[in-house]
């Protein structure tokens, strides 16, 4: 049914948004055409009316709003941070003890900073990870499947049945965009979920983690907006750009390849991190 309802919802909403003017240029393609933006809002609306009524579901909207207002006015990052922080509040709870290599640990008071951080590091890392098609929500529907494995929420169920109707769209060659709006929310909606079980999601989170750390220095300064790849135009590859990302570590290493293949590299390096958060 999620998936039924996402699918109506998104082919109603893209040409609607396309209407609005609200779209962006995939700079990465020849035409360089533009496609419907900030689709994540109507995914995340959907996914919204599914799932239960509770510190989840209040951590999901809080992101959706954070994203979904980044979307339309275009938020400093700083602000953002802050933002985020402010959804911890719906997971706070008197059990303050985390799973960390098979032991359960109290953290105490320091439970509430962990998780805090937590909150503002998620969302943001899983936005910063992004710049080809299928990325953005590719790493989420990979991710949402290895809570699951750990968890078996249904509500993280509804979650993939939303999230893979996204993707389907947005994968290569994308005939939209999530926007910041799936980010955010998927970031506060994993977080929510794994909540006490925090050392298994920052091991599917790997990519993420790495693509942080490359970023540091630009993220401390004057963050360019658009952080991507080159595009060799004549041979349709795309070029390390000398940006701090996972991506382009990857071109770096490899050499020039499509988009489409960079891409695939990117997720299965996602897959190969959730199977190890779930087998450890």
């Amino acid at each position: 049914m999620e998936a039924v309802v996402t699918y109506m919802a998104l082919t109603v909403g893209a040409p609607v948004f396309q209407h609005l003017g609200i779209t962006g240029k995939d700079l990465l393609k020849r035409d360089g055409p533009h496609i419907p933006e900030a689709m994540g809002i109507v995914a995340g609306i959907v996914l919204c009316f599914f799932i239960q009524r509770g510190a989840v579901f209040w951590c999901t909207l809080f992101g959706l709003w954070i994203g979904a207002l980044d979307d339309i006015i275009d938020i400093k990052w700083r602000t953002k941070l802050v933002m985020s922080a402010i959804a911890y509040v719906p997971l706070y709870q008197n059990n303050t003890n985390i799973l960390l290599f098979g032991n359960l640990i109290e953290l105490g008071m320091f439970y509430h900073v962990y998780m805090l951080l937590w909150c503002i590091w998620c969302g943001n890392a899983i936005n910063i990870y992004a710049g080809i098609n299928g990325l953005e929500s590719g790493q989420c529907l990979i991710i949402a499947i290895g809570l699951f494995c750990i968890t078996q929420e249904y509500d993280i169920v509804r979650y993939i049945c939303v999230c893979f109707v996204l993707f389907w769209f947005n994968r290569f060659p994308a005939s939209m965009f999530v926007g910041d709006s799936w980010c955010y929310l998927s970031g506060m909606f994993f977080v929510a979920s794994a909540q006490h079980d925090t050392e298994k999601l920052a091991v599917m989170m790997i990519p993420q983690i790495l693509n942080t750390v490359l970023s540091l220095p630009e993220l401390m300064g004057e963050c360019p907006r658009h952080r991507m790849p080159k595009y060799d135009r004549k041979n349709n590859v795309l070029l390390a750009s000398g940006k701090g990302t996972l991506l382009n570590a990857l071109l770096i290493a490899l050499g020039p390849m499509s988009e489409e293949r960079l891409g695939c590299l990117a997720l299965c390096i996602q897959c190969i991190c959730v199977v190890m958060a779930i087998i450890i």
